[in-house]
């Protein structure tokens, strides 16, 4: 998600040393060593899903499709202050709505609905289930209201691809540290409570 959200580029952290390297993707491991891979490319993703259900690999291609317009709107509104979405930020994304019924209703079900409910409902086989089961639980608990918004989860790697941080999470932490006292802040660890 550090990619997709533009984090990197907005705080300069190549100048502190951040590096990435691209990704295939993302796995998920089933208990009896089935796997899916999760592309950057949407019918490469969708084929490894048909080996389990042709049915999953087109509600898969659907929910992606509405997906990436999510992301796009998210985008709107994250271009601008958080607390006061600028005039032109609440057009464009009112634009989008109305002009997009699929987007409108799969995105008033997800924001309402738990991901538990969206899971069973939109796929059959046990692996996207479980995938998605996965998925979920990064974000909450997925029987929680409005949890459902966690099927938009594999987007991200569709609109901005994968990558993993050279020097790993530590990679990230110490660019952002180097970032941070390059302003004068101070970073503290080790310190109690």
């Amino acid at each position: 998600y550090l990619r997709a959200g533009g984090v990197v580029e907005d705080l300069g952290l190549r100048r502190f040393g951040y590096r990435e390297v691209d990704s295939v993707g993302w796995a998920w491991l089933g208990n009896g060593g089935e796997s899916l891979l999760f592309r950057a490319s949407v019918e490469q993703t969708a084929d490894d899903i048909a080996r389990f259900s042709k049915r999953d690999a087109s509600a898969y291609r659907e929910l992606i499709a509405v997906a990436l317009k999510a992301v796009e709107l998210q985008g709107y509104y994250a271009s601008g202050p958080p607390g006061r979405p600028s005039l032109g930020t609440v057009a464009a994304g009112l634009r989008m709505m109305a002009g997009n019924r699929k987007l409108r209703s799969t995105l008033a079900g997800l924001m309402t609905g738990t991901a538990a409910e969206a899971i069973l409902s939109t796929f059959e086989s046990e692996q996207m289930r479980g995938a998605f089961a996965s998925i979920a639980t990064i974000l909450g608990a997925p029987t929680a209201e409005g949890s459902a918004l966690a099927l938009l989860g594999t987007s991200s790697l569709h609109g901005a691809g994968a990558a993993r941080p050279i020097g790993g999470m530590g990679g990230l932490v110490l660019a952002l540290e180097k970032c941070l006292t390059s302003y004068g802040g101070t970073a503290r660890t080790g310190v109690g409570h």
